[in-house]
């Protein structure tokens, strides 16, 4: 079998987006190593993904190990979009490899993030539909939920303009309407009813997937987990603000997007591989989208 060595990104997002990919890498024959680099807030879940593959031999930390990796040994060396800047293939030496497969990829945020890394398994031949995105889950005994609310994404400050000001507000009228709801990432600590189940503490990564996956409904910001809902195939819908909803969004029946944008490219532009914000106008602004917005998307 052929080996391959695939850089991909580090958010939970980007992962689950890279997993269509992967699955066609591995039906073109190719034996597959992953290497992406793993910062604490995500390290957990990403091993968790990657690792689940079947698809998948090895994971790799682009911090600790990509220096003794034997590059040599593979037939090909590919990077996603969102994968390790320039200057980790300079550093390495890496486009001395002829192994190593150049891609020349659409600007960021032209085209939905699963099709775009879907131009590296077309380049190296592969002709069928575009897999479905995939996320493992362990189960657990615990109810199924009404609504499952998925509040807040990359810890970093960078990323809390994505936030939705009015999830306890929305979770009030949820609970008189006598729905139950359930909560997984509270990492703000937000005050919610009593009657809020809160598990943003006691369940890990794979348990709040298996939380998910039997939940009637979702209802999240542009975040990992909403990425996972998607992938499980529960009902889901996801707020879009500031975030390009061409690049991010979930490809799925089951998945809903709920937004003010105009052009579904909101103000998330990139330099290279970072993110940065241009203007940010009222569509862009979560606290915009109000509650009405939701409800009539909900309980349509």
């Amino acid at each position: 079998m052929k080996k391959l060595l695939l850089f991909s990104g580090s958010g939970v997002g980007n992962i689950i987006q890279s997993t269509p990919c992967i699955k066609a890498l591995f039906s073109l024959d190719y034996e597959i190593d992953v290497v992406t680099w793993f910062i604490p807030e995500t390290a957990e879940p990403s091993i968790s993904i990657l690792t689940a593959m079947d698809e998948v031999k090895t994971v790799f930390n682009l911090s600790t190990d990509l220096p003794f990796l034997e590059l040599y040994k593979y037939d090909k060396i590919c990077f996603l979009k969102i994968s390790p800047p320039e200057a980790v293939i300079s550093y390495f030496n890496i486009r001395e490899y002829k192994s190593f497969v150049i891609i020349k990829y659409p600007e960021n945020g032209s085209v939905n993030e699963v099709e775009m890394n879907m131009i590296l398994a077309k380049e190296l031949g592969y002709e069928g539909e575009t897999p479905d995105t995939f996320c493992p889950y362990e189960e657990v005994d615990l109810p199924s939920f009404d609504f499952i609310f998925v509040t807040q994404g990359n810890p970093n400050p960078f990323w809390d303009i994505k936030k939705w000001p009015y999830f306890v507000q929305f979770s009030e009228e949820l609970i008189k309407k006598g729905y139950s709801v359930s909560v997984v990432d509270n990492y703000d600590r937000l005050v919610y009813p009593s009657e809020v189940e809160d598990y943003t503490f006691d369940l890990t990564f794979l348990q709040k997937c298996g939380l998910i996956k039997k939940a009637k409904n979702v209802i999240g910001i542009d975040s990992g987990l909403s990425h996972a809902s998607n992938a499980l195939k529960t009902n889901t819908y996801v707020l879009f603000g500031p975030t390009s909803i061409i690049k991010c969004a979930p490809l799925g029946k089951n998945t809903k997007i709920i937004t003010n944008q105009k052009d579904g490219r909101g103000c998330q532009r990139w330099q290279e591989y970072m993110n940065f914000w241009a203007e940010i106008k009222p569509e862009h602004e979560m606290k915009n989208i109000t509650i009405e917005q939701v409800n009539k998307e909900v309980f349509k």
